[in-house]
């Protein structure tokens, strides 16, 4: 996911805006907004990784990725897994 309070999730949005072909039918979103679609179907999240730190125009290396959820990454990955009741 490309979390919407994010440097690019700003970039993408305001492409987004602007119907650019690739985003015009992009949603961007919040880690905690996220999280709480995910308690509501019942998983429950495995382990988290974040990347991308680096400004939209400007990728100059490839980043390791951390092991966090972090709104301030330009994309986050979330490995979740169904509870069972």
């Amino acid at each position: 996911m490309i979390p919407s309070g994010s440097i690019w999730g700003k970039h993408l949005a305001a492409k987004k805006k602007a119907a650019h072909v690739f985003y015009k039918q992009a949603n961007f979103y919040t880690i905690e907004t996220v999280r709480q679609w995910l308690r509501g179907v019942n998983m429950s999240v495995i382990e988290w990784r974040s990347t991308l730190y680096q400004f939209p125009e400007h990728v100059e290396h490839e980043e390791p990725p951390r092991e966090s959820p972090d709104e301030e990454a330009g994309f986050v990955v979330i490995a979740a897994r169904r509870e069972h009741v």
